[in-house]
């Protein structure tokens, strides 16, 4: 069996007219590439994230938790999981840069909102303390999520 040449594009026709070969495309919001890497998706991706996230983060100190949550699914979430379960081929490496950029927009969040609020309690002023000084994301991680998710009427201390 002879090995095929894979620098040339093989032609292909239909009808009459024949169909022209490209090294990218868009589809449904997907870009293809022709070896199905999805490596311009991921670049594309990643640039979403990071510049969503730096906006998001520029007007952080104006908005409530639940604005935040709000343009937080919406723009962070919606550019990364949309097709994911077909373009997420990347290595972990390259997936968790996405993460780490998310990851850091809820870090820096949840601290402001810990030092903006901690006045009016000690308990906060101990939770922005612990997590500014941990590299525990995953606990500044839990508490958006606990507060994204489940939302309550009642604030820190239990009232209404």
């Amino acid at each position: 069996m002879k090995k095929q040449d894979t620098t040339t594009p093989q032609e292909v026709i239909i009808g009459f007219e024949r169909l022209r070969t490209v090294p990218k495309f868009k589809y449904l919001g997907l870009i293809l590439d022709n070896t199905l890497s999805f490596k311009h998706h991921y670049n594309l991706t990643m640039n979403k994230v990071i510049s969503t996230a730096a906006k998001i983060n520029s007007i952080k100190r104006l908005i409530t938790l639940d604005i935040f949550a709000i343009l937080f699914k919406c723009y962070i979430i919606s550019a990364y999981d949309y097709a994911i379960d077909i373009w997420a081929t990347q290595p972990h490496l390259q997936l968790q840069k996405i993460q780490d950029n998310v990851n850091r927009l809820l870090y820096s969040f949840l601290i402001q909102l810990c030092q903006k609020n901690y006045q009016n309690s000690p308990d906060l002023k101990e939770m922005a303390l612990s997590l500014a000084t941990s590299s525990l994301i995953f606990v500044a991680m839990t508490l958006f999520a606990k507060l994204m998710f489940f939302p309550s009427k009642k604030d820190l201390h239990g009232r209404d």
